[in-house]
């Protein structure tokens, strides 16, 4: 039982005076569940241990204004979780020079809740990229495989974004949208370093080809996500075709419980 209901055990909870009790007393300690209770149930990953992001006030308003906009799409629930990573992920590296490159972007929620939790912005000294063709997978790097798993533009509810995706970053002088198909559209920007590189296009072909482009750009302690790497059956071409990027750098990419992978570049 948690702390939470044993106090609404003993408080009405129809009262308005009773939960700001609750409320606040709550507000007090660390938050944990039980499974039958959990704190966390969402994205797959069912979690009793404290997550304090959920209770972080500053993520949490980053990522309400990044969901905002539909930019969900067809994905069943929030993935409050894996875009927390990402934001711990930037902030790993906030200090290290180097620019940050998302490949995969849509509507933005992880970039856009790393804008708002690391006050990106102020960052004068670097630039947030963003490439995607803002439109879907290109159907002509699927792989056969890949398209027998179910993997469309239909099915992940892609459609022409990028005004919208537009006007969501318009106010961030330091954040640049680039249009085009990966990995041709990586070779028209001049970037040097990078410190923070986050991969999510949904085919390996693409994927691969940004993980072989930034490699070398990459700085001592960078960090790199994989979105996809171990979400599910229908992203395991991807996660293959990374598994064997890493034994050829000699890299050990860590599996996460959101589904994501993690590098941190030595």
């Amino acid at each position: 039982m948690t702390l939470r209901s044993i106090i609404q055990s003993f408080l009405p909870k129809e009262k308005k005076a009773a939960l700001e009790i609750i409320s606040k007393i709550w507000k007090k300690y660390p938050k944990y569940g039980t499974m039958d209770d959990p704190i966390y149930n969402e994205d797959g990953l069912i979690s009793a241990h404290f997550c304090p992001f959920l209770f972080d006030e500053r993520f949490q308003s980053a990522y309400k204004s990044a969901i905002a906009d539909n930019a969900l799409g067809n994905h069943p629930c929030k993935t409050q979780f894996r875009t927390y990573i990402a934001c711990w992920a930037a902030k790993q590296v906030k200090e290290i020079g180097g620019d940050f490159v998302e490949c995969g972007v849509n509507l933005g929620i992880l970039s856009k809740t790393i804008v708002e939790y690391v006050d990106f912005q102020k960052q004068r000294n670097r630039t947030f990229f963003l490439f995607d063709t803002f439109c879907g997978i290109p159907e002509s790097q699927l792989s056969s495989a890949e398209i027998k798993s179910g993997k469309t533009n239909k099915t992940f509810g892609y459609h022409d974004v990028f005004k919208i995706a537009k006007k969501r970053f318009s106010k961030y002088d330091n954040v640049k949208l680039i249009k085009g198909i990966v990995p041709d559209s990586l070779k028209a920007e001049k970037i040097k370093k990078v410190a923070y590189l986050s991969i999510d296009m949904n085919n390996a072909k693409a994927e691969i080809e940004a993980g072989k482009f930034f490699w070398d750009k990459i700085v001592s302690g960078g960090i790199v996500l994989l979105d996809d790497y171990a979400y599910g059956p229908e992203f395991v071409e991807q996660r293959i075709k990374w598994d064997t990027f890493a034994q050829k750098q000699n890299i050990h990419i860590l599996t996460l419980p959101t589904g994501q992978g993690l590098i941190i570049k030595k």
